[in-house]
This record gives C-alpha cells, sequence and structure tokens, in this order.
C-alpha cells in the first residue's frame, strides 16, 4: 500500500509537471508592427541626444527641473530617502511614446552612465532604482481608464492604466460585486503594488493580490 500511494502521488506530479502553466496560456494574439521605428542612432553628446528626442516627442510629454508638472511628479514620491531630481521627467500617452522613450535610452543611456531610467506609478516604492538622476517615466497619464469585462466562461477581468493608484480601482469596483484585493491606503500604484508582491492587509486570509479576485460576501 505504501508504494502505491507514492507511485499515485509521483504520477500526481508528473502530470502536474506537465500541465500549462499561466504564463504558457498567456495571449499572444496582440497586434505588433511590421518593422520597428528606427529612430535614433548614435549621438555625439548628451545635449545632441536630448534635442533629438525633443524633435520626436512632443514637447507636451518632457518636463525638466523648474516646470510646474515636474515638481507636481517629484510632489508624489513617498519616501523622502529616495527622492531625487532626475534630468528629465517624461509622460507617455500611448504605447508608441513608450516605444520611443526606449529606443531613445537604448541609444543614448552611455551618457548617463549606469543610473538606469525609472518608471513611476503612484510614488510610493522604496527600493533603489524607484528613482532616477536621470529620466523617470511618469505614467500618470495612464491613471486608470479602467474597465471590468465579465465573459460567461471565465473570471471578470479587470483592465485599468499603469499609472492607476489604488483608490481609482477601488472607485471603479464600486457596484460591481467584486473588490480589489489591494493596499490600505489609496494613492499607492497598482503597477507598483502588485510587481511588490500584491501583499496586501487581508493577504494572510486570501492570498497576494495577483492570484485573487475577491467577491463581495
Amino acid at each position: 500500500m505504501k508504494w502505491c500511494s507514492l507511485i499515485t502521488a509521483f504520477l500526481g506530479l508528473a502530470a502536474t509537471a506537465q500541465a500549462a502553466t499561466a504564463w504558457q496560456q498567456r495571449n499572444q494574439t496582440f497586434a505588433v508592427v511590421d518593422a520597428p521605428l528606427g529612430l535614433f542612432s548614435n549621438f555625439a553628446d548628451k545635449a545632441s541626444a536630448k534635442a533629438s528626442l525633443e524633435a520626436t516627442l512632443n514637447l507636451s510629454k518632457i518636463s525638466r527641473p523648474g516646470d510646474f508638472r515636474y515638481g507636481q511628479t517629484i510632489a508624489r514620491t513617498w519616501s523622502q530617502q529616495r527622492k531625487i531630481w532626475p534630468e528629465w521627467i517624461l509622460y507617455p500617452e500611448d504605447t508608441i511614446d513608450v516605444s520611443i522613450i526606449l529606443q531613445f535610452y537604448s541609444a543614448a543611456h552611455t551618457f548617463w552612465g549606469d543610473d538606469g531610467f525609472a518608471i513611476m506609478g503612484g510614488g510610493h516604492a522604496d527600493f533603489g532604482g524607484a528613482q532616477s538622476p536621470s529620466i523617470i517615466i511618469d505614467l500618470f497619464r495612464h491613471h486608470c481608464q479602467g474597465q471590468l469585462h465579465q465573459p460567461s466562461t471565465s473570471w471578470p477581468i479587470l483592465k485599468v492604466g499603469g499609472g492607476s493608484e489604488a483608490g481609482d480601482v477601488y472607485s471603479l469596483l464600486n457596484g460591481t460585486g467584486w473588490a480589489f484585493l489591494g493596499p490600505r491606503d489609496g494613492p499607492v500604484g497598482v503597477g507598483g503594488f502588485l510587481l511588490g508582491g500584491g501583499i496586501a492587509f487581508q493577504t494572510s486570509r486570501y492570498r497576494t493580490s495577483p492570484t485573487f479576485g475577491l467577491p463581495h460576501l
């Protein structure tokens, strides 16, 4: 009986090992451009690199020290120890803007050494890399734009912008019969919260946020 139990357990593990994981079942049907946008090449110096981006990206999506919007972004940084004043803060509005910014930084990153760029959502991250002295990509313009899809054959799917805050999601789900297992503070960014593990106040009861949608009881 003991050997039968061990064999049964082994077969169960083997079946589990061959089952498709969540990431293997991901949707791969999204449209992809036929050819990448080759917008940038080698730059002579940092000034020419910055001028090239200004000519490519709308100036309304770029702020510098002294700009009012620059100060608004810095003010959202929760950790005073992590607060840094970068050379630029960029505000992409769509995926094309994001592509332009990343192509630019790939071509010009050597002018900033190894600092690297940072992506900012709610501004509550308290670890190295959450801020950068070179470039911060602020997703605030992707604030919520949330949609709740409830297909009849699967669990509901909530889609929100990359710059959404937890309070936005709470408001969006109000009255839908569903709740977001999120942080206690509304201004915390959803992106950083989920990438940081999604550990909520109720995690000991309902698991982590990325793995569980909580219906109202």
